[in-house]
């Protein structure tokens, strides 16, 4: 495959590992810079389109709503004007990551303790877990 920019859509999903599906939605969510068109109208992509879907692929990954990612992409249409808030976007959404990894660490642990305890005391009591019955209305 010929990685010389620009790339027509076939070439860059398999260079971006995305599908076209995905970036046509990127493009009418308005999250994706402007693509330009050659003469019979397909579509061409720079190395601006690769290096913003490998940073939005991160954003989407860590959990961040397209709505955000929205903004954040309106923020960058403002230039410097719009560093500040757009910075705070990131904190924000990164304070909610690490909230959740803080989250799965504690859900971690408690796995952890289960298989150093061999499957738990439970089972050597010849007990086990089941779910609660249904009452019948009389």
């Amino acid at each position: 495959m010929d990685t010389g920019f620009p790339l027509p859509i076939k070439d860059f999903c398999r260079l971006a590992q995305v599908s076209a599906h995905t970036l046509r939605y990127y493009e009418r969510a308005g999250i994706m810079p402007r693509v330009e068109r050659n003469a019979g109208g397909h579509r061409r992509y720079s190395e601006l389109h690769l290096r913003w879907i490998l940073f939005l692929r991160h954003l989407r990954l860590a959990g961040m709503p397209v709505a955000a990612i929205r903004r954040y992409t309106a923020l960058l249409d403002q230039g410097a004007g719009g560093d500040q808030r757009r910075l705070k976007l990131l904190r924000d959404h990164r304070e909610r990551v690490d909230g959740q990894l803080r989250e799965l660490k504690r859900h971690l642990a408690v796995i952890d303790r289960k298989i150093m305890e061999g499957c738990g005391p439970e089972r050597r009591a010849g007990t086990r877990a089941t779910p609660p019955t249904k009452r019948r209305k009389a």
